[in-house]
């Protein structure tokens, strides 16, 4: 189903960027715009027959509805400080307000040698042939809508290039911001370009927050490649106000013995989706994608995975536990692919959800596509409530009814977090959940 691109304001608006947009003088660079819009303008935005939105159309249809402004159009964001309510995670850091880059709240000044971490539009200004082939290269416009209209308005973001062997002492944290200048709601498209050379090592953390009371959309589109014997973990939180829109699009390639390590923690928010794709694309790639969720009010947090495995003897794993209460509603849609030819594959999925109340809703889709007959596979999904024998446990030894409550959904969602290897970054993430239990019995 084509739709005519004048019809969304969003891209009303954006029609007259092309001449302003970084790069805009670049043959590779406009192809890629223009591709990338070509490929949105063919799909649409997702409708009731777009199956892997088939959950999540309704509530992603505001996006065609309001007048979000491009961020470039929009004004200067700003910010004298970063808000307490991000994370506090030790490392370099890299901020963007409203997908482009704050050099006054960065910190790049201590970074190892072989590490590079730049603006993408100081890259497209300076030293665009080092872009070339490599930008978009990895991104399934055809499978992922809301990735393609970002890229035919890609204007900023971080670049991250790794040199071979290169082992990054400390994480990284990417602050990506979206906030209204004004009173209009504001569309961001921060970029991550992420290229782990051989044999590297590094933790790179991503947290995303929207500010103010304003309606915002941020599309952040990640573009990932793990070359041979790499190591990267990728750790992502999301925390947003009640009415943040944040559609995410992320593209990981692992070549021969690399291991991609992924979790991500989803909180707050109107809606969010995270698109994920990840093909292993050599020999013992590994990749092990772990997260958790948690939606009250009427928060729709959607969850979508394409595991490829492409060639023999790669190894995959995927843990997802979620949190329903009020009318929240959770999707997960985990697809494991096997190819022709792929033996010796090991491809594990399960969801878990909890349930803690009537009009709570969760939506499950696995699915194993299988084309080789020496493998390893298997998916599983459950959902219930909370155990009445383990409350009544927890109250026999005098703990009121709410904190026995509040004990175990922590312990529920703490199972996936304890996965996280890094016991500063797993803190954070643990005290993250309990904030979002404290907020929870006062609203309550």
């Amino acid at each position: 189903m084509s739709v005519v691109l004048s019809e969304i304001p969003v891209v009303t608006a954006a029609t007259g960027l092309s001449p302003v947009l970084p790069g805009g003088h670049l043959p590779w660079l406009t192809g890629l715009r223009q591709a990338a819009l070509a490929a949105f303008q063919q799909q649409g935005l997702p409708h009731r027959r777009t199956e892997a939105f088939k959950y999540s159309f309704a509530a992603l249809g505001v996006v065609g509805k309001l007048d979000f402004v491009p961020a470039l159009i929009a004004g200067d964001a700003t910010l004298e400080a970063l808000p307490a309510a991000l994370p506090a995670f030790d490392g370099h850091k890299v901020v963007l307000l409203n997908g482009s880059y704050a050099p006054h709240l960065s910190d790049r000044a201590a970074l190892p040698a072989g590490v590079e971490v730049q603006p993408l539009a100081s890259l497209l200004a300076h030293q665009p042939e080092r872009l070339e082939g490599l930008l978009g290269s990895l991104v399934q416009y055809d499978e992922q809508p809301f990735a393609a209209l970002a890229s035919g308005l890609v204007d900023d973001g971080v670049v991250v290039l790794l040199e071979a062997g290169t082992v990054l002492d400390r994480p990284l944290h990417i602050v990506s911001i979206t906030l209204t200048p004004g009173d209009a709601p504001v569309m961001a498209q921060p970029r991550l370009l992420i290229k782990a050379g051989a044999g590297s090592t590094a933790t790179i953390l991503e947290s995303h927050v929207a500010l103010g009371e304003t309606e915002t959309l941020s599309l952040p589109v990640a573009e990932i490649l793990v070359e041979p014997n790499a190591r990267l973990t990728h750790l992502k939180v999301r925390n947003d106000t009640a009415k943040a829109l944040h559609v995410a699009s992320r593209t990981v390639k692992v070549l021969a013995g690399g291991v991609y390590q992924a979790f991500a923690l989803s909180l707050g928010g109107a809606v969010a989706r995270d698109d994920i794709a990840v093909e292993l694309a050599g020999e013992q790639a590994v990749a092990h994608l772990n997260g958790a969720y948690a939606a009250r009010d009427y928060q729709h947090m959607d969850t979508t995975i394409h595991m490829d495995h492409a060639v023999p003897n790669g190894r995959s794993s995927q843990v997802y536990k979620g949190v329903l209460a009020d009318h929240g509603r959770g999707v997960f849609q985990g697809k494991v692919t096997v190819r022709k030819g792929a033996q010796h594959t090991d491809g594990q999925q399960l969801h878990k959800a909890l349930l803690l109340s009537e009009s709570a809703e969760v939506d499950v889709k696995p699915e194993l596509k299988i084309y080789a007959d020496d493998v390893t596979c298997s998916h599983g999904a459950a959902c219930g409530e909370l155990d009445d024998e383990a409350l009544f446990y927890l109250r026999a030894r005098g703990l009121d009814e709410a904190t026995a409550r509040d004990l175990l959904i922590e312990g529920f969602l703490d199972d996936v977090v304890e996965q996280v290897e890094d016991d500063a970054i797993r803190t954070v993430l643990v005290g993250l959940v309990r904030a979002w239990l404290d907020a929870r019995q006062e609203v309550a």
